[in-house]
């Protein structure tokens, strides 16, 4: 029995590069123009610098080992944190 792999967008938010929402407009964006990969999307969209996004898909497709995290460097998580105000 063949173990399913997550779809890329969800390799990239288990991995902590994209988070949900980017990945939601990753995915519009990819929704709207025609024959546009995730990556280029998230890259477009500034969420990933596009050798990151090179790296990990070739993870991703290979089943390689997982990159070091620690190090790698992402922009996903630098925007500034903000609350929510609920009435």
């Amino acid at each position: 029995m063949e173990i399913q792999r997550p779809p890329f967008g969800e390799f990239l938010v288990q991995h902590e590069v994209l988070d949900r929402f980017q990945l939601f407009r990753a995915l519009q964006m990819q929704d709207r123009v025609p024959g546009a990969r995730l990556g280029h999307c998230a890259v477009a969209l500034g969420f990933v610098p596009p050798g990151a996004i090179e790296r990990l898909h070739l993870v991703f497709a290979l089943g390689a080992p997982e990159p070091d995290l620690e190090t790698m460097q992402t922009e996903a998580f630098s925007r500034p944190d903000f609350e929510i105000e609920i009435s």
